[in-house]
């Protein structure tokens, strides 16, 4: 029983190590329910399989190649474990699993460093002490340094053919880093020349694996601060487009009121000049059915989308777009108006810029609702469809025209509903495209 708990000391030691220095990266990582007992499951697990390792396979650091790939084989396999008790996917694990391991690299470099040099790897307690005690500091530095910025940044889970890269390098300098460790684990075991010499070659090696783990994570958190840009930029774009939306609608309201403006100014023209307004009865009363829609006041509850409604009725007008719609504005007060204006905004633009298309006047349809459904707000913007057969790529519509504008326009109200629990749904079916936003707040 004694050889058996002594061969498994050293695999129980490097997990308690990796645990520690897995710290300060899943500390912000998205939480399952019940995430208390789920972290003993996920714990219970490692020590189990680590175990059973020990059982059947040699003494942990006998040989390099057997240390190497036992580390290599643990560390995908906490990965793994890190599924259960947080939400997180691939392009989480990977950094994390990887940074956790040269944390505790340089952790281990150090203290086997310190413990050849004094010769105190018989003593079993300060051995202990050293190793926890290195591993405790570098986890705290790692936390400010890296894994702090990475929780400001919110970028962490972002796809980046690099990362898997650097991923990869960062494991085989750090297994590089091993074999060295290795060789001054053994050579104070047997080296029988100058210490001084041995000291400094360890010193060397011991700066080597320090600088380059270090190095290592560097390079990995430098490219999620390269992903925060690239999300800044992609933010930057999706507002550009909405303002070219914006600007071309204001263009086209500011058309239809010129137009309205010139045929009033000409028929006031005839009769100032004593002309005969007989014949154009016709023209005036469609002016008047023109005023009465710039007159009428839009009251749904909810300013901002009384305004957006506004400017819908006056391009649907101008393109034979029937618009009607049912909206209780008071149950979005809970959404902020520019997050109003890219939910709604987007998807009455994407509905008037289809029906634009359509030949058919007859069946230029449009209908917004904003109503309480089954205790929840229910949103739907819905519009006539010429072709049902719309391919969809991760729930969002991939269809012709400007690809890049389209799809920004609905993955900002996926994106934007998301913000308030809302749960978005794009369909093509019976002749009709809908955007369906589903929210609790009711």
């Amino acid at each position: 029983m004694i050889s058996i708990l002594t061969q498994y000391a050293p695999y129980l030691m490097y997990n308690a190590q990796m645990l520690i220095c897995l710290l300060p990266f899943v500390v912000f990582l998205p939480r399952r329910k019940y995430i208390v007992w789920l972290v003993i499951a996920a714990i219970a697990s490692l020590a189990i399989i680590s175990f059973l390792f020990s059982l059947i396979l040699p003494p942990l650091y006998s040989t390099f190649i057997f240390s190497a790939v036992y580390f290599i084989v643990f560390n995908v396999i906490l990965g793994a474990l890190l599924f259960i008790p947080f939400k997180i996917n691939g392009w989480h694990a990977a950094p994390i699993v990887v940074g956790a391991y040269s944390v505790q690299s340089i952790a281990n470099s150090v203290s086997l460093f310190i413990i050849t040099i004094f010769n105190i790897s018989d003593k079993w307690f300060w051995c202990l002490a050293l190793n926890f005690g290195l591993c405790a500091i570098t986890t705290v530095i790692s936390f400010f340094v890296f894994a702090l910025p990475i929780k400001k940044t919110g970028v962490m889970g972002r796809k980046d053919p690099a990362l898997a890269i650097v991923s990869v390098t960062a494991v085989i300098i750090i297994l590089i880093n091993s074999a060295a460790n290795y060789l001054i684990f053994k050579g104070g075991q047997s080296f029988e020349g100058d210490k001084s010499v041995f000291y400094g070659f360890c010193a060397a090696l011991t700066c080597f694996a320090a600088i380059s783990c270090f190095l290592c994570l560097l390079c990995l958190f430098t490219l999620f601060g390269k992903s925060k840009l690239d999300k800044e930029k992609t933010k930057l774009y999706e507002t550009l487009a909405t303002e070219k939306k914006r600007f071309e609608t204001l263009a086209e309201l500011q058309e239809s009121v010129n137009i309205k403006v010139h045929d009033m100014k000409h028929i006031l023209k005839i009769w100032e000049n004593g002309g005969d307004i007989g014949d154009r009865r016709k023209e005036i009363e469609e002016l008047k059915r023109a005023t009465l829609k710039f007159e009428s006041a839009v009251d749904t509850g909810n300013a901002t989308l009384d305004t957006l409604i506004q400017q819908n009725i006056l391009i649907c007008d101008k393109h034979g777009i029937q618009f009607s719609f049912i909206v209780n504005g008071k149950l979005i007060d809970f959404i902020k108006p520019p997050d109003i204006v890219a939910i709604f905004g987007n998807a009455l633009d994407n509905a008037v810029n289809y029906l634009k298309t359509v030949k058919n006047r007859e069946k230029r349809i449009l209908s917004l609702f904003v109503k309480e459904k089954l205790g929840k707000v229910y949103v739907c913007a819905e519009n006539y469809l010429e072709n049902d057969d719309i391919k969809f790529l991760n729930g969002l519509p991939v269809t012709g025209g400007d690809k890049n504008e389209h799809g920004f326009g609905c993955k900002s109200i996926k994106k934007t509903a998301l913000k308030y629990n809302g749960k978005t749904f794009f369909t093509a079916e019976h002749d009709k495209f809908k955007v369906e936003i589903v929210f609790d707040n009711c």
